[in-house]
């Protein structure tokens, strides 16, 4: 508050803050006008100027591209350490930043809604802004003797959007070289009583609260018909106090030092602007960047409506042919009797007598006005960044890897954008944290995060517990050892839970937790899969994957037991989930020791090989009687071939003329004796053929009896068996269909052909 007794220096202060503010304002005056005119643009208040609205398409394309969802806080160990006080203050700081951006309170602004307004802001103006402010709520409370004092009840950190054309920078080119930042605030009468003294309040001057925008003609339907006094609030970070003036006003309204003691001191971070600027802080809205080619599309949107309009079917008509007008006011399928049918057959129909105004070259000119819009659109999409796959706009006889390949490359564009984007939420959060760390008590820490951490008098009482214990365990071990009796198990002591205070404390130092902690947030673009079950899924595959591989080797004792909890810890710590299940994993023990008794299992072992050995000789029973049967079955084969060829010699003999009575009854004779040796080799097959099928039975029958670990060989069998049946079936219709051709009686006939040779031919015998 400001001071009564004021030195005289305190007006010229006052002043220079004053003509500072004034002059930061003009310094921006570009910005603000355009900054104006394009926020009527995008509402829709410039219809005339703006047929085409692409600034209000463009934004409603950048606004979900850039912040689809909201971010959710990360909190780590830096250096992914085991560091259990780092790592109670990550979690800590990641419940309480989750808890602040949804209270659930209607009384403050929430962050999503925030952010999505300060993005707003960023993509039509050029800039986005947010200020974080704490509140803590007293009441009278009762006390033990009977009084009341004002305690503190509720603690909160909020955001307010900066609106966009009310806050104002000192001179700088970089961010953290800003001297000062100012914020316009508007008080009624009774504000001002509650924020400064009624003493003060009354001397404040109070207008019209639409008066301080001079360029706008029904500023006082827009922003209201209240009374309400200008003041600026000042952070100064040369002096690090807070400051608030007011026009007309000499002194301070108030002042005070460093109220939040945040290490950059301004309670907001960088702003956001997504046309980032190396030399300078200047704002440049994106609509500036294509703003030339929005014009020319308003031009040809404009030329298409006026040539619409001509697209009018007009002409006119002989008047002197009755009927013609009549005709043109009837509806559709009327018809109307002439005056002149004469007349009109004559000259050729009604169509003679009509003149339509041409329209053709109209017709024309839209089509191509249409398609020079068309290409004006494509340029303001290339210079925004805005593919075809994220307007949805795509062919359907794309393939999907074609699609594919158009999202992933065009997303590149709004890569920076986007990153921006996280760098700013990010930055919120950090200021967020740091404010709860610097206002919060340790007791609405514990409510906001509900964490079991103790404070200071539980951990005393911790602690003195804990020296009971040990007294008591090492008095009854004493008392054991005079007795000669062995002394009982030490008690087990669970860990302690850390302090708040120790917590707070490493939070607070600015330096310790720039070095233990790293706050970050995920991705603020809407993903496409729950991101949750994508860590928590690859999380699992990397601890099955390295348990695995490293059980059998922990398990055998040659990997020690502790050396597998560090690497798995490390594992662990690389996913978001990780920290989670560090404890779990801290209280891992060494497997049992293997029992050496494997008498059932070498058992179990001797008896597969058995069965295997056993399998194995019938396998190689069955492979010599194949063998057998086709060495017999060759036999015959060769016999047969040789009765085959004897029998064609002696059909040679008898065409040649040399065949006599003698001779044709030593030919019966040795076809007789051929039919007996194949009927004795025929029967030799088919007696090796029932002996085969007797021995398959036989092991048929054994293998019925054995147990289920040879159905594989059974089977083996049965395929075998199939498989030579087959063959010696094939080969004897083979062996028979022969026999019916070479040996079956032909009556043979000596004559002569037609020249008069003597010639031999053949028939079967009858009977």
């Amino acid at each position: 508050m400001a001071d009564p007794e004021a030195p005289t220096t305190r007006p010229a202060e006052v002043k220079r803050w004053l003509g500072d503010i004034d002059a930061a304002v003009k310094r921006e005056d570009p910005y603000r006008v355009d900054g104006k005119r394009l926020w009527k643009m995008y509402e829709g208040e410039l219809k005339d100027e703006t047929p085409f609205n692409i600034l209000f398409s463009n934004t409603e394309i950048l606004l979900p591209a850039l912040y689809g969802a909201r971010p959710r806080p990360i909190v780590q160990r830096r250096f992914k350490d085991a560091d259990p006080l780092g790592k109670a203050a990550s979690a800590a700081s990641e419940r309480m930043l989750t808890f602040l951006m949804d209270t659930n309170s209607e009384e403050y602004d929430d962050f999503d809604t925030t952010m999505k307004e300060n993005v707003l802001d960023a993509c039509v103006p050029g800039r986005g802004l947010m200020e974080f402010c704490y509140d803590g709520k007293t009441a009278q409370v009762p006390t033990p003797d009977g009084k009341t004092s004002e305690q503190l009840v509720s603690e909160c950190v909020y955001p307010e959007t900066c609106l966009w054309n009310r806050y104002a920078f000192g001179y700088a080119k970089k961010w953290k070289d800003v001297p000062w930042v100012a914020f316009e605030l508007y008080f009624d009468r009774k504000a001002a009583d509650d924020e400064f003294t009624p003493e003060i309040a009354v001397k404040l001057k109070y207008v019209t609260e639409g008066d301080f925008d001079k360029d706008s003609k029904d500023s006082v339907s827009r922003e209201g018909a209240r009374k309400v006094a200008q003041v600026w609030k000042i952070w100064d970070k040369t002096s690090r106090r807070l400051l608030f003036v007011s026009q007309g006003y000499a002194d301070y309204l108030k002042e005070c030092d460093d109220p939040y003691s945040l290490t950059g001191f301004f309670p907001i971070p960088k702003p956001l602007r997504l046309i980032a600027k190396s030399a300078n802080l200047a704002v440049t809205a994106p609509y500036n960047e294509y703003e030339n080619q929005a014009k020319e599309l308003n031009r040809l949107t404009v030329r298409i409506n006026k040539l619409i309009d001509m697209l009018k079917v007009r002409g006119v008509y002989d008047s002197s042919i009755s009927g013609i007008e009549e005709a043109l006011k009837k509806e559709d399928g009327d018809l109307v009797a002439s005056g002149e049918p004469s007349t009109m057959t004559r000259e050729g129909g009604l169509d003679k007598h009509i003149w339509l105004m041409p329209i053709e070259k109209a017709v024309m000119v839209v089509q191509q006005l249409y398609i020079a819009r068309t290409a004006c659109k494509q340029v303001i999409y290339e210079i925004m960044g805005l593919a075809d796959i994220m307007r949805g706009s795509t062919q359907a006889s794309e393939t999907l890897g074609a699609q594919q390949l158009k999202a992933q490359f065009g997303s590149v564009r709004m890569k920076n954008p986007q990153k921006e984007v996280q760098r700013y939420a990010r930055d919120c959060l950090r200021i967020m944290l740091e404010l709860a760390v610097n206002r919060f008590l340790p007791e609405t820490w514990a409510k906001m995060t509900g964490l079991p951490y103790l404070t200071d008098e539980q951990a005393m009482q911790a602690q003195q517990a804990v020296q009971m214990a040990t007294q008591q365990a090492s008095m009854a071990a004493l008392q054991a050892q005079q007795a000669g009796q062995p002394p009982p198990p030490p008690p087990q002591i669970p860990p302690m839970p850390p302090k708040w205070s120790d917590v707070l404390a490493l939070l607070k130092n600015d330096l310790q937790r720039e070095y233990k902690i790293d706050i970050e947030t995920n991705s603020t673009v809407d993903p496409d899969a729950s991101e949750a079950k994508k860590n928590m899924g690859e999380l699992m595959a990397a601890m099955s994957q390295f348990l695995n591989g490293v059980g059998p080797l922990v398990q055998e004792g040659v990997l020690p037991i502790e050396a597998a909890k560090a690497m798995l810890l490390g594992v662990a710590r690389q996913y978001e989930f990780g920290a989670d299940i560090e404890d779990i994993i801290n209280q891992m023990k060494p497997p049992a020791p293997q029992t050496q008794d494997k008498s059932g299992e070498q058992a179990l072992q001797g008896q597969l090989q058995a069965e295997q050995l056993k399998s194995q000789g019938l396998a190689q029973e069955n492979t010599l009687q194949k063998r057998e049967i086709a060495l017999n079955a060759r036999d015959a084969d060769l016999k047969i071939r040789e009765s085959d060829l004897k029998g064609r010699e002696e059909i040679h003999r008898i065409q040649s003329g040399a065949v006599t009575t003698a001779q044709r009854n030593e030919n019966k004779v040795a076809l007789s004796q051929h039919k007996q040796v194949f009927d004795g080799a025929v029967g030799k097959v088919q007696a090796l053929v029932k002996e085969l099928e007797g021995k398959m039975k036989a092991h048929a029958s054994e293998q019925s009896v054995r147990d289920k670990a040879s159905k594989d060989v059974q089977t083996a069998h049965a395929k075998a068996s199939a498989s030579t049946e087959g063959v010696l079936k094939d080969l004897h219709a083979a062996v028979v269909a022969l026999t019916k051709a070479t040996l079956t009686p032909k009556k043979r006939t000596l004559g002569k052909d037609a020249k008069g040779n003597k010639v031999m031919t053949e028939e079967p015998a009858s009977g």
